[in-house]
């Protein structure tokens, strides 16, 4: 719970209770907040947080906190995006393996291409060395 929230419960009330902890006038040191009504308002008015008073009597705790239906829909909602996420990266990765053998099959090819390039390159230096050699014997004949 946020302090600016306490604080405004403070404002009206005697002492406020969050995790055991007693909030408010008369409580120990660095136990009393300020008014921040500004940061709290918009919480109180849509319920985003449920204040519940034990007693008005004066010194009586009031427990503040979400309540447990609001916690239950927001765990709800977590969940339900914590698995769309996840439901997301599996087929980003199902995605990414995909690429990735597709990509090695390419390189598979290319090295294929490669070697018969290279093979065609040394036969083609081959018949050019007898080609050249034939030029040569046949200029040597003519003279």
């Amino acid at each position: 719970m946020s302090n600016a929230l306490l604080s405004v419960v403070l404002t009206a009330l005697v002492a406020v209770e969050h995790n055991g902890v007693l909030y408010g006038p008369g409580q120990p040191a660095g136990t009393d907040f300020e008014t921040n009504e500004l940061l709290a308002k918009p919480l109180l008015e849509v319920g985003a947080v449920e204040v519940s008073k034990a007693d008005k009597a004066p010194g009586t705790a009031v427990v503040l906190g979400p309540s447990l239906d609001q916690e239950k829909e927001f765990l709800k909602a977590w969940r339900a995006r914590l698995e769309a996420e996840g439901a997301r990266l599996v087929q980003d990765r199902d995605g990414l393996e995909a690429y990735q053998a597709t990509l090695a099959d390419a390189r598979i090819k290319l090295d294929a291409e490669t070697a018969a390039l290279a093979a065609a390159r040394t036969k083609l230096d081959a018949d050019q060395a007898t080609f050249d050699a034939a030029q040569a014997a046949a200029a040597a004949k003519k003279k």
